[in-house]
């Protein structure tokens, strides 16, 4: 799962990504440290974290430039443990006053481009920061479909009540791209409803009938694209997952054979509606995304036949750069090749290094107490790991939380087993950049040299095909 969605589900790419500077300079009354940072996210087919750091002066002045990409874009700014959300678009020039305590509650901007500014500071004191919204839609996940349906709806009204009160002195394109926000978290939310109420029969071991109506959620989801939407957070989400929805919806799930051979691909068929139906740049980003996603967890060979493709197709498109990274990175990582070595502190504060593990099996699983799908594979994970108990197999378990406690308090209550160990850095930390990790649960198999043992790892619950490859491990 991936970022401020987390906190931000998939970022959306634009049409044209190119940086465009923000200037944001003004005045934090009685600093109560030396710097003030703002984070905020690349846009394109993957979202990269980054955080600026600038210098206050003795009376909290400061002056900051940030490249961000075209459209509008969410800003995290901090200060000594108080932090604000703005949207600001490229190539606004902003002033800034707020104090140090109760940022939030003081913070005024002016200049160009502040009206979005001082609207996403207005909405944080009337209902916080915006993934709150889709926070809120996910506390119902458990609930039957209607329930979570009303609730969802009732969310979405309330919030564009709260635009409707303010729009007038808006810009227009703003207002259009908070509308458009909050509608695609919507719809991403419903899209995950079907699966996540699954897992929560799962967990309350349900004995009643499978529910039948979770795809009612569909009715709420229209097939509709735009080209000029993918410069809107969580556009790229819903491509990647109206058309496997919709197709699970009527039964149409991968299906195979007797033998093994499989007869039908729900991805090959959703690929041919995308192909059908979206318009070229919606296109062009959605195979960019399935190629991505190939090359973070299937097979490399198969991204790099996808990326030749995609470039004879596409060879002036502006994220064949990022994918040809990306897949000359995941070489590296190919069967065979060896592990990245890297230390590591486990929950008990003992001081260890991966190499410290050869000779065993290591089956690592990168996650992160706020990710729902590593959450859902918790108990697969428990049955996996009392069947191999007293074999020779480590089951390490990195943690991208940059909350330790949030970190602590999920094993403990979870009662999640393994090997622990917590990079609070985040995606941005060590261990999950050095493995190319961008979303997660995310899962590598290291043979007992140290050595990668297949470049698709299956996740617990995928225990048919996930045994035979630990045996044979286990078995060399």
């Amino acid at each position: 799962m991936n970022k401020y969605s987390l906190l931000f589900i998939l970022l959306a790419a634009a049409v044209t990504t190119y940086a465009q500077d923000v200037k944001i300079s003004g005045q934090i009354l009685n600093r109560a440290s030396q710097q003030v940072a703002f984070t905020y996210f690349t846009k394109g087919i993957e979202a990269k974290e980054k955080t600026i750091k600038v210098e206050l002066s003795a009376n909290g002045q400061f002056a900051a430039t940030l490249p961000l990409d075209a459209g509008y874009n969410q800003v995290i700014m901090q200060h000594a443990g108080e932090k604000t959300e703005l949207f600001v678009k490229a190539g606004s020039n902003i002033t800034v006053r707020a104090a140090a305590k109760e940022m939030g509650n003081t913070i005024k901007y002016t200049g160009k481009g502040s009206e979005s500014a001082n609207f996403s500071a207005w909405h944080l004191k009337q209902v916080g920061q915006m993934y709150f919204f889709s926070s809120a839609i996910n506390t119902y996940m458990s609930k039957p479909t209607d329930t979570m349906i009303a609730k969802a709806n009732q969310l979405l009204k309330v919030e564009l009540i709260y635009l409707d009160q303010y729009e007038k002195s808006l810009p227009a394109d703003f207002k259009n791209y908070w509308r458009k926000y909050l509608t695609y978290e919507y719809y991403n939310t419903l899209l995950k409803y079907p699966a996540t109420r699954n897992y929560y029969r799962q967990i309350n071991k349900a004995v009643t009938p499978a529910d039948t109506t979770l795809y009612r959620v569909l009715k709420f989801v229209p097939v509709s694209f735009d080209d000029n939407d993918v410069t809107i957070q969580g556009y790229g989400y819903y491509l990647t997952q109206i058309f496997a929805v919709t197709l699970a919806a009527g039964g149409y799930t991968d299906k195979f054979g007797a033998n093994g051979t499989q007869t039908f691909s729900q991805k090959d068929s959703a690929n041919k509606m995308a192909a059908a139906q979206m318009p070229p740049k919606t296109l062009e980003y959605y195979k960019a995304l399935q190629i991505n996603q190939v090359a973070d967890y299937k097979n490399i060979t198969l991204a790099q036949k996808q990326l030749e493709a995609f470039t004879k197709a596409y060879p002036n498109s502006q994220y064949n750069a990022t994918l040809k990274n990306k897949i000359d990175k995941k070489t590296g990582m190919a069967a065979g090749r060896p592990a990245p070595d890297f230390s590591f502190t486990t929950l008990e504060g003992k001081k260890m290094k991966l190499a410290d593990l050869k000779g065993k099996v290591v089956y690592m699983d990168f996650w992160a107490s706020w990710c729902g799908p590593c959450m859902q594979q918790v108990p697969y994970a428990e049955k996996l790991e009392e069947e191999y108990k007293g074999k020779n197999i480590v089951f390490l378990k990195v943690s991208i939380d940059e909350d330790t406690a949030a970190w602590k308090n999920a094993i403990t209550t979870k009662n999640i087993g393994g090997l622990h160990t917590c990079d609070d850095g985040g995606w941005n930390g060590a261990i999950p950049q050095l493995y190319s990790v961008n979303g997660v649960p995310r899962y590598f198999l290291i043979d007992k040299k140290g050595n990668f043992i297949a470049q698709e790892v299956p996740r617990p619950n995928e225990i048919d095909k996930l045994k035979p490859m630990l045996d044979k491990a286990l078995s060399e």
